[in-house]
């Protein structure tokens, strides 16, 4: 039995249907239940920030909507594919700006912002091979020529 291979549509497909749990999950959570959602919450949370703590909770899980469809199309969404990466990229250098101006927080967000701005260049990468992989599937060039 031949092991997954990582740079097929539909393993790529599956990856981001798996990743589209995550926003939706801890978005649904951060919404409910407020910035007491966060490791290390403690104390008040004034008004302005616990609302808006929400409001962007409901934003994540529209990422979740979002990647889940993506994901339909991914072999030929190079472009939106690569926007998401730029994001969270810039999501993990937001991260880390306000480590530099607030201090730092829960390891948990420090190993979260690492992520953020270590996978994207490598997720664009594989994505740019899956393309190239589900190219040469659909190209009758690549057809033996006993099947044409």
């Amino acid at each position: 039995m031949n092991p997954p291979n990582p740079t097929t549509p539909s393993a790529l497909r599956t990856g981001l249907r798996v990743v589209a749990a995550v926003p939706l999950i801890t978005g649904a959570a951060a919404a409910v239940l407020g910035p007491e959602f966060l490791p290390g919450a403690q104390g008040h949370v004034e008004a302005n920030l616990a609302q808006e703590f929400r409001f962007f909770a409901v934003w994540w899980m529209a990422v979740s909507v979002y990647l889940w469809f993506l994901a339909d199309r991914v072999e030929s969404a190079r472009r939106e594919f690569a926007i998401v990466c730029g994001v969270l990229f810039a999501s993990g250098l937001a991260r880390w700006a306000s480590f530099a101006t607030h201090g730092w927080p829960h390891p948990m967000f420090v190993a979260l912002a690492a992520v953020e701005v270590a996978l994207p260049l490598p997720l664009v990468l594989l994505h740019r091979r899956v393309a190239e992989h589900a190219a040469r599937r659909r190209s009758p060039s690549s057809t033996p020529a006993s099947y044409n």
